[in-house]
């Protein structure tokens, strides 16, 4: 049973934590404070520490230092505890050496992700440590395939935990039934995720994409599906650009330093589906939505404000181009637009990321490109959301043939 030392010098959140980690059957000890939980520690050598950033005696920062001056808790994982809104606590956790930080309030769901994460992190760690050291004896090319193996296996753990932090199939099911997802990474972990919420009768649907695939893209999508996360709980955030003007702060915020700065950003379609007054609120940051209607127009929109499609049944898709900022790229005259937009029984509404129009194949290896996949909803548009799912994958695969994924692709369908 793994050892887990809470610091925490409010007994209210202490007990609250310790229960939360004794329920999952993990051997719990509490400290009121920095050097309380220093000498404890000494005694039970925990396997990891849950440690406050504000407290008397010692403060987090103080208490880190403690641990990493003596030689048999230096390597003990350090998870600091710290209200979302102290940007500069995170930053300066993570760039003394700590392993993770979590946000206050606690989600027991994140609490429980994040502690068995850096658990099963700390013991790979500890097994290469051991089979480094067995490897020693083996030749260049054997150490270097076992190398390649174990990163190989931990991208796997990393694919397991980003995908844990995406809404399940069952959710999505008990939000919007029909839709289609199209969730297709390029390499083993995403740059791009989809996020859903319900907030009373309203129900929350993004697709977003983040600077960068791979391990760089996986990192921005954990962070930003956290401040998602968060910034729901107030009721203050309860329409798509109150949420995305927060999100752009709480990224910029993040990324940005005197010492650093990033220009990694997210681009995100945002929808909001009010089917008790059939609306959508949508704001969209380099994302379009398209919407499939019988409607020649958008109810509720300007003409200039989207373009529409005719398809060869006299159906519409109509394109409600995205707004030109990125979220978390910093810019003085930053302006998110909300379009409200009234919609029919029936009518489908599509979110996606640039990979699948970005991705070259077909027969003279062009990109699939924007009008090719308004060609492709007309043509399967009487079909099932299943079904649609389907051919969507299908099609995908063949023009892209033989060349490599160049990017993440992830799309969403959701018939209303």
């Amino acid at each position: 049973m793994s050892k887990i030392l809470i610091i925490e010098d409010n007994p209210d959140i202490r007990a609250s934590v310790a229960d939360v980690l004794e329920f999952h059957h993990y051997d719990v000890y509490q400290a009121c404070n920095g050097e309380e939980g220093f000498e404890l520690a000494k005694n039970e050598k925990p396997d990891l520490v849950l440690c406050d950033v504000l407290m008397p005696k010692l403060n987090g920062w103080q208490t880190f230092d403690k641990f990493k001056s003596v030689e048999e808790l230096k390597f003990i994982p350090f998870v600091f505890t710290t209200a979302l809104s102290r940007i500069e606590d995170m930053r300066k956790g993570m760039t003394l050496g700590a392993e993770d930080y979590i946000t206050k309030p606690f989600d027991n769901y994140d609490l429980i992700n994040t502690v068995k994460r850096l658990l099963d992190k700390h013991n790979a760690l500890q097994d290469h440590v051991i089979a480094s050291n067995e490897a020693s004896s083996l030749t260049s090319l054997q150490a270097k395939e076992l190398q390649l193996q174990e990163f190989s296996e931990s991208l796997e753990r990393a694919k397991i935990v980003q995908q844990a932090t995406l809404p399940s199939i069952p959710y999505l099911e008990n939000l919007f039934n029909p839709f289609a997802l199209m969730y297709l990474p390029k390499d083993t972990v995403s740059g791009d995720f989809y996020w859903a919420k319900k907030m009373g009768d309203i129900k929350l649907i993004a697709i977003a994409d983040c600077t960068g695939h791979g391990i760089p893209g996986a990192l921005m999508t954990m962070a930003c599906t956290n401040m998602l996360n968060f910034i729901v709980q107030s009721p203050e955030f309860n329409t798509p650009k109150s949420i995305l003007t927060k999100a752009n702060q709480l990224v910029v915020d993040f990324l940005h330093s005197e010492a650093n700065q990033l220009q990694d950003g997210m681009d995100i379609s945002l929808c909001a589906i009010d089917s008790k007054n059939k609306k959508i609120h949508y704001v969209g940051a380099q994302r379009p939505l398209f919407i499939m209607s019988e409607n020649d127009k958008v109810d509720g929109l300007n003409p200039g404000e989207f373009v529409s499609y005719e398809t060869p049944d006299n159906s519409f898709i109509h394109k409600i181009k995205g707004g030109r900022y990125s979220i978390g790229v910093y810019y003085d005259d930053f302006e998110l637009t909300e379009h409200v937009i009234n919609y029919s029984e029936g009518d489908v509404v599509y979110m996606f990321s640039d990979g699948i129009t970005d991705q070259f194949g077909g027969v003279k290896g062009k990109k699939f490109n924007t009008k090719r996949l308004i060609e492709l909803l007309t043509k399967v548009k009487d079909l099932s959301m299943e079904n649609q799912q389907r051919v969507l994958n299908c099609v995908f695969e063949e023009w892209k043939g033989d060349n490599e994924q160049i990017d993440d692709v992830t799309l969403i369908g959701i018939k209303l």
